[in-house]
C-alpha cells in the first residue's frame, strides 16, 4: 500500500472537563482564541477535511464538519469512531491518511508532518507494514495525536463495534506502529487550571473564572 492521497483530521472536543470544574475545554479562551481554534490553527495547510467531535454548544468554524457519538460521552475511541463515520460519508480514498487529535493539546497539530512522513516512509519500504504513526516522548508512546491509514482506521473502528468507554490504547490494539520522537512541549495538554495558566503565559490572557 502507498500513501498517495489526502490528509484528513478528526479532532476530539468533547468530554466533561471534570478537573476544570465542568468547563467546556474547547471553549476556553486564550489570547482571543478558543482552545479548539488554537488546535485547528496548528494543523498543516495540507489537511483536506476536518471533523470536530463535539457537543452542539461548541462553536465550530465554517467549513469544518461536526459530529458526536450517540449517546454522548462514550469515551475517546467512541468519539473517533463517530468522526470516522462522518468522514467516510464525506468520501475518502484508500491512499488517504487520517490524523487523530484532541483539542486540549492545542499545539499537537504541529507534529503531524513528521508523523505523516514516518508513516509514508514505512509504507514505501519493502519491509514496512506499519499502519499508524504515533509520537513518542522520552520513549513513551503518546496515543494522541496519531496518523493512520484509512484502511487501519476503518478496521479499528469496526473492531470496536460501538464499544463505549474504550481508550485510545484499545483503538490501536492490533495495529502496527511506528514511533516518532517529539518534544514534550508540543504535546502539552490542558487538564486543569494550572495547565491553562501555563499555556496563557505563552499565548496571551485567558478567561479563567
Amino acid at each position: 500500500m502507498t500513501l498517495t492521497g489526502r490528509l484528513h483530521a478528526l479532532v476530539l472536543a468533547g468530554g466533561t472537563g471534570r478537573r476544570l470544574g465542568g468547563a467546556s475545554k474547547p471553549d476556553l479562551v486564550v489570547g482571543g482564541r478558543t482552545l479548539l481554534a488554537w488546535t485547528l490553527a496548528s494543523l498543516p495547510r495540507e489537511v483536506s477535511t476536518v471533523v470536530v467531535v463535539a457537543p452542539p454548544g461548541v462553536e465550530v468554524p465554517a467549513g469544518v464538519l461536526r459530529t458526536l457519538e450517540d449517546p454522548p460521552l462514550g469515551g475517546p475511541a467512541c468519539g473517533v469512531a463517530a468522526g470516522w463515520r462522518s468522514l467516510e460519508q464525506r468520501g475518502v480514498d484508500e491512499g488517504d491518511t487520517v490524523a487523530l487529535l484532541a483539542c486540549d493539546a492545542p499545539d499537537s497539530g504541529r507534529v503531524l508532518p513528521d508523523l505523516v512522513g514516518a508513516l509514508r516512509t514505512c509504507l514505501h519500504s519493502p519491509d514496512g507494514g506499519e499502519e499508524v504513526a504515533l509520537a513518542q516522548v522520552e520513549g513513551r508512546w503518546q496515543f494522541l495525536p496519531g496518523v493512520l491509514t484509512v484502511r487501519a482506521l476503518a478496521s479499528a473502528c469496526q473492531d470496536l463495534a460501538g464499544e463505549r468507554d474504550a481508550s485510545m490504547r484499545r483503538l490501536y490494539s492490533g495495529l502496527t506502529r511506528v514511533g516518532v520522537r517529539v518534544e514534550a512541549d508540543l504535546l502539552a495538554d490542558i487538564d486543569n487550571w494550572e495547565d491553562l495558566q501555563r499555556f496563557t503565559r505563552i499565548r496571551g490572557s485567558a478567561a479563567i473564572p
